[in-house]
């Protein structure tokens, strides 16, 4: 699974330097991609350890806490704001 991972995690830094070449783009959906495969192989290795179940119940919550909040994450796009979107907060004083 971590070789899987390690090749999963290459091909898309190829592709996000690809992108960041043609366009001079980054894209903040790269680094959630390797955020859930970094917890997938984690999680998956933690699954066939030998540690006791007490602590891989709470190993598993914390990935789980992990990859809910990247995946749920709401990610800016460019009509929304942009790197400097304000989630919804005005910034502007009260009438």
């Amino acid at each position: 699974m971590l070789g899987f991972a390690l090749i999963v995690i290459v091909l898309l830094s190829l592709l996000q330097a690809i992108r960041f070449y043609k366009d001079g783009k980054w894209s903040i959906n790269y680094i959630v991609l390797v955020g859930l495969i970094v917890v997938a192989a984690l999680a998956t290795t933690l699954a066939l350890s030998a540690i006791p179940d007490t602590v891989q119940t709470a190993a598993f919550t914390l990935f789980g806490t992990i990859a809910g909040y990247l995946a749920t994450r709401k990610i800016p796009t460019a009509s929304s704001g942009g790197a400097n979107d304000t989630a919804g907060v005005s910034t502007s004083p009260p009438e």
